[in-house]
């Protein structure tokens, strides 16, 4: 399902996708938005 979430975001010029079924959980960022190594700098 995760292939088809991501074919999606891509083919529709999405930049995320998320769950709206229970609690707000992301499907799909583009990689831009990944900001984890900058995070985990600062905690260093």
């Amino acid at each position: 399902i995760f292939t088809a979430i991501k074919e999606v975001a891509e083919d529709e010029g999405l930049d995320f996708i998320f769950d709206r079924s229970g609690d707000i959980l992301f499907l799909y960022a583009k990689e831009q938005y990944d900001v984890t190594n900058k995070v985990l700098a600062k905690l260093r």
